[in-house]
């Protein structure tokens, strides 16, 4: 008899630790915020690469011999 209280008990800690195991993962994933990938627009992109252009003619010009 003693055994099967031993059981029951050790049932009811495993159970009750899976609960806060499944409420601790359950409150973290509310709580941590998720994270989105945005749309980048054309425009942005080409304008970056306008500037990426301007700033290497510049460059170039900087480095040629004759500027400097």
């Amino acid at each position: 008899m003693q055994g099967r209280i031993a059981m029951y008990s050790l049932i009811q800690k495993r159970k009750a630790i899976a609960i806060m195991v499944i409420v601790t993962f359950s409150t973290l994933s509310i709580i941590s915020a998720p994270v989105h990938a945005t749309m980048i627009n054309t425009v942005e992109i080409f304008k970056q690469n306008q500037n990426d252009l301007s700033s290497k003619s510049i460059n170039t010009f900087l480095d040629r011999s004759e500027v400097q």
